[in-house]
């Protein structure tokens, strides 16, 4: 099952490998659709594919705008250029561009973007006519059809968004932002008025705004039916990043987790409330939140007194130096955000306090008890990428020995003479082949045949 993560930029990649994504999506300075992200140049695309497929993630390129007939000249060389440098797929959503690319380039894997739209097994049939080797279905998209569509025996890959954020226009097919300030969503540059507040009824709300897409309590049912789990976020931190892949990895891997503290981990990197979606077809108003349309944080406890700067909060959460909160009045009028550096547990200066006790921190504004806080973000440690294991084989031919190095795909060798008797410099051979020092990879499986 591939775990797909977005990447925005080169330290995300980097990121989503190190969390264990099998597969990235990103794009280049043009053509994508988060033009707003800080993307790739031509150089760091091919640095980034090169980096990927050392550690055997597949790299995903979005050219997933609409074109312009001006454009064709300068999207197709782009096409050219990723085709040259091992691009695994590019994603599309203009079918005009689709069909030249297939033509033009007929081995180069297509994967029709989600703003394509396609909900229904009709819907694949077509796209798998036009060229398409996957379909990223439609966030509109309930379960059942997915289902229907994996046991029709269509050849075809599928790919679903199982978290992140979720528009309030079929699949992003959006024509608000252009009409509102003249940034097309279809090409790359959308506004997000859906996040912005409007009357109704006489009362203020953010009725466009949809929660965030959270189905890690029942990833291994979508698991069943589709080939690709896609995460969305090319415009969101590495944090975030990091955390939701390393969550839906453990949430995939194993039967032993608490998915509650994963999913409240996630919740400090990002979150606009979650939804189950529109993939187990939830009600309009468990889709969206009017209350808040950013970053909500999770309830981590409440105010208990608040005095010249300070303010004392009973935790139902642990609370770490470094951390950031915000602290919201019961009417919603009034908040404060905060920085943790120096908190008081029990008169006591405190780098953590714990769940269930009650701690002070400096604040700008005098709340009021029964305020509520939220934990609004947490900076992770370093993120550690993986080793890529190795096999070493080395073999003796007359005062030459003979090293092999492979990765089950690729092969490296070469040839070594040496003087001494073979039996007296053996140990120390293997000793100093075993040692990789900084380079990504580490020897699993020596074979010696000296």
């Amino acid at each position: 099952m591939e775990l797909l993560a977005p990447a925005g930029s080169f330290e995300v990649l980097k990121t989503a490998i190190a969390a264990g994504s099998n597969a990235v999506y990103l794009a280049g300075k043009n053509f994508g659709a988060r033009a707003y992200a800080d993307n790739f140049n031509r150089e760091e695309l091919i640095d980034a594919i090169k980096f990927a497929h050392k550690y055997d993630v597949k790299v995903y390129v979005t050219v997933n705008t609409l074109i312009f007939d001006e454009e064709l000249e300068e999207v197709i060389n782009y096409i050219k250029f990723l085709y040259e440098n091992d691009c695994d797929a590019v994603i599309v959503q203009d079918l005009g561009l689709a069909s030249i690319i297939k033509h033009n380039f007929p081995s180069l894997a297509l994967h029709a973007s989600t703003q394509i739209n396609a909900q229904t097994l009709e819907d694949v049939k077509v796209l798998k006519e036009l060229g398409f080797s996957r379909v990223i279905m439609g966030r509109e998209t309930p379960l059942e059809e997915i289902k229907r569509i994996r046991e029709s025996g269509l050849d075809i890959e599928l790919e679903v968004f199982i978290h992140g954020a979720l528009c309030m226009s079929y699949s992003g097919n959006c024509l608000f932002s252009s009409f509102e300030g003249g940034r097309s969503g279809n090409r790359g540059r959308c506004a997000q008025p859906c996040r912005k507040s409007y009357k109704f009824l006489g009362k203020d709300g953010f009725y466009l705004s949809p929660k965030d897409l959270c189905t890690i309590d029942n990833i291994k049912e979508i698991s069943k039916y589709v080939d690709s789990l896609k995460i969305e976020g090319r415009m969101k931190s590495a944090n975030y990043v990091y955390e939701v892949v390393k969550s839906y990895k453990m949430a995939m891997d194993s039967n032993n987790v608490d998915i509650e503290e994963l999913k409240y981990n996630m919740q400090i990197a990002f979150n606009r409330g979650y939804t189950k979606g529109f993939i187990f077809s939830v009600k309009y108003r468990d889709f969206t939140n009017i209350k808040k349309s950013n970053h909500q944080g999770v309830l981590i406890g409440e105010v208990v007194d608040s005095f010249n700067q300070k303010t004392t909060i009973k935790l139902s959460h642990d609370l770490y130096d470094g951390d950031s909160i915000r602290i919201v009045s019961i009417d919603g009028k009034k908040e404060d955000s905060v920085i943790v550096s120096g908190m008081y547990v029990n008169g006591s200066l405190s780098k953590i306090a714990k769940s269930g006790s009650t701690v002070t921190v400096r604040s700008h504004e005098r709340m009021k008890e029964k305020d509520l806080v939220y934990l609004t973000k947490r900076e992770n440690k370093e993120y550690a990428l993986p080793k890529v294991g190795i096999k070493a084989i080395i073999k003796n031919d007359d005062k030459e020995m003979i090293l092999s190095f492979t990765d089950g795909v690729n092969i490296v060798s070469g040839k070594v003479k040496y003087e001494e008797a073979i039996n007296d410099i053996k140990e120390r051979i293997i000793v100093q082949i075993k040692k990789t020092g900084e380079t990504i990879y580490q020897i699993d499986d020596l074979q010696d045949n000296l």
